[in-house]
């Protein structure tokens, strides 16, 4: 059945219509009274939330976004994608729990309620992270938290698993550096 008609809702990018939508439907559908109807919505909901219906599940998704259309207006909303990501992360690994607030932020900026937005956001999240020094094993549950990654699957959600790799790679690199500064030795990436 089609995620829009389940949600009764026009198709939409608009992530705070999807909820609206959503929690109207939660009213009508109960889990207690019809449990197959709430699996349905439920469903629906979580593949409007994701944007399945804007993109199919392809490398599209699960690789660094390309920039869209280059219109002036999508241009700098993906330069403004851009410097949040690059904000965030800079914070994220100087100070977790600032970062995490800030990421938090992001989350709720009016930009990031758009579901191509929000998707460009969560790749380049997770591929800065990938390419930075600093990433620990802390940062990236939490920041998984957050984004809904739900990285502790077989295949990752919202990230592919390239990007889990090269997460999981930084997280090495990192701990590497850390012993090796620890017991005095020098690092080299040789």
């Amino acid at each position: 059945m089609e995620i829009w008609s389940v949600l009764g809702i026009e198709p939409t990018q608009d992530i705070t219509v999807i909820k609206r939508a959503y929690a109207l439907q939660l009213k009508k559908t109960r889990p207690d009274q019809d449990p197959d109807a709430y699996q349905q919505l439920r469903e629906a909901f979580e593949s409007a939330r994701r944007g399945e219906y804007f993109w199919a599940e392809s490398d599209i998704v699960t690789c660094p976004l390309p920039l869209m259309a280059l219109t002036d207006e999508s241009l700098i909303r993906q330069m403004q994608v851009h410097a949040l990501v690059c904000d965030a992360v800079t914070l994220l690994l100087s100070n977790e729990q600032a970062g995490l607030v800030q990421l938090f932020a992001c989350l709720s900026d009016d930009l990031l309620q758009n579901l191509q937005m929000r998707e460009m956001f969560s790749q380049q999240l997770a591929w800065d992270l990938a390419e930075r020094d600093g990433l620990t094993p802390s940062v990236l549950e939490q920041v998984a938290a957050m984004m809904e990654w739900e990285i502790d699957h077989y295949q990752p959600v919202g990230i592919s698993i390239y990007q889990l790799q090269a997460l999981y790679q930084q997280i090495e690199k990192t701990t590497g550096r850390r012993y090796q500064a620890d017991s005095g030795m020098l690092w080299s990436d040789d």
